[in-house]
């Protein structure tokens, strides 16, 4: 990986795991949104985290386990540029990736439910750092056309 993704997926190459992979049943299932994201296959998802940490992104993943809410993210975390990592349903992260990363976070959750599934977690992580890092004075760009649409 030579350049930083912006807006984009690293998914390990399925021959190092057991990722599915990119297929029409899979843009159907997204709404066609694979068709424009961006997507960097690596041999091992762990020391892509490290290449991109060395690039100095910070690594944030959700993991119901975590101490540390997401409404506690110090504020600081919130200028650079981020890598969110989201664990496979009812898995969650490998113990590796668990440890690359800088900051895990939890979902504050009510009642007997203890967490979400993968795609409604994902989506209130990332609308909540787009919140806060437009109030953080971090970098949030509206007006631009979707990701891949350059």
């Amino acid at each position: 990986m030579s350049e930083a993704l912006h807006g984009s997926q690293m998914r390990p190459e399925r021959r190092a795991c057991r990722s599915s992979p990119l297929s029409p049943a899979v843009s159907r299932a997204s709404a066609g949104a694979i068709e424009w994201q961006k997507t960097a296959r690596v041999a091992n998802l762990v020391r892509g985290l490290d290449e991109l940490k060395a690039l100095g992104f910070w690594v944030l993943a959700a993991d119901p386990g975590a101490e540390q809410n997401l409404y506690e993210l110090p504020d600081r975390l919130l200028v650079g540029d981020l890598v969110i990592v989201l664990g496979a349903e009812g898995k969650g992260l490998r113990p590796s990736v668990r440890a690359a990363v800088d900051h895990r976070l939890r979902i504050p959750m009510l009642g007997d439910v203890g967490s979400l599934n993968v795609s409604a977690a994902g989506a209130v992580l990332l609308y909540e750092l787009v919140r806060r890092r437009a109030g953080a004075g971090g970098p949030v760009d509206t007006g631009s056309p979707p990701l891949g649409g350059r």
